[in-house]
């Protein structure tokens, strides 16, 4: 068994440090919210925005998802 941990072998096979990689993935995230946003309110799911339109309550909106979804995950697996 050789003294190399796993972040050193990754970042050794694909030549990216793991952080920068953390950093561009949430980025990319954010930019995904950001896009489903703007697509919810403007042309989307008008009649599912929550409240005033604005970020949180569409952020709301999304939290409810993920706990219901988190919620019916758990359900199945255990």
């Amino acid at each position: 068994m050789s003294g190399t941990s796993p972040i050193e072998v990754f970042e050794t096979a694909s030549g990216m440090n793991p952080t920068s990689l953390k950093i561009v993935l949430t980025v990319i995230f954010v930019a995904g919210v950001l896009l489903a946003y703007a697509w919810a309110v403007n042309s989307g799911f008008k009649g599912f925005t929550l409240g005033n339109g604005t970020i949180w309550s569409f952020l709301i909106l999304v939290l409810k998802g993920l706990a219901l979804l988190i919620c019916l995950i758990l359900f199945f697996i255990y």
